[in-house]
């Protein structure tokens, strides 16, 4: 009988000893993840699980490489609410997503602007095959929006920080797979943000296949 339980307990051991290491790794998982999604380097500094939330502490998004400026995008504090059995069901539903201080910036690789970080960043193939599965995302809110535009001269550009901004029903129906959900809030926050600093130009240089031409989510400034 000894012999017998000897090698489950070792087992057990083991096991409580992988999950002990993705708890206490579990940001760097997520920016793995993030980073081959987007194809540039994703850090994020904390992440806290709780009953029907996450907390994410400073999620960096940086530059493609040839870009002078580091930081694509960063947020200091982001919370998702949610109820579990409505992530496992047959549609993934959110129930919240909050943004708190938000840096956007911007580089024009050339002079036109044609050439920019985000049209690297947006356009990087999806790394997996489109899942069919369906998603809502119920309410979205961004707090204390800064955003800073760099040309290719060096001259930079900041605009008036924006208070909030609140999106509704966020879904598969914008035109991406739940693959790239995080590509789906990206680009409905960039495109929110864009047309009101008239930078719109920059959303052309996005591929087709990624643009939400007519984004089914009712906003409030």
């Amino acid at each position: 009988m000894k012999k017998f339980f000897l090698p489950f307990i070792s087992f057990i051991f083991l096991i409580a000893i992988i999950l002990v290491v993705i708890w206490f790794n579990l940001p760097n998982i997520a920016a793995h993840f993030l980073t081959k999604d987007f194809g540039v380097s994703v850090s994020i500094e904390n992440i806290l699980l709780k009953k029907n939330q996450v907390d994410i502490k400073n999620f960096d998004i940086s530059n493609p490489k040839k870009y002078k400026t580091k930081k694509a995008f960063f947020i200091k504090n982001l919370n998702i609410g949610y109820n579990f059995k409505e992530l496992i069901g047959e549609t993934l539903v959110i129930d919240s997503i909050t943004f708190n201080d938000i840096f956007i910036g911007v580089e024009f690789y050339d002079s036109s602007g044609n050439e920019n970080n985000w049209k690297e960043i947006m356009n990087m193939p999806p790394h997996s095959k489109n899942n069919k599965k369906k998603y809502l995302i119920k309410k979205m809110s961004l707090n204390n929006i800064s955003v800073k535009l760099t040309k290719n001269n060096g001259k930079t550009e900041t605009f008036p920080t924006i208070d909030n901004l609140t999106f509704y029903n966020i879904s598969d129906e914008s035109g991406f797979p739940i693959d790239e959900i995080e590509k789906a809030i990206a680009h409905a926050v960039l495109k929110s943000i864009f047309e009101k600093f008239s930078l719109n130009h920059i959303l052309d240089t996005i591929n087709p296949k990624n643009i939400i031409k007519s984004l089914p989510i009712p906003f409030t400034k």
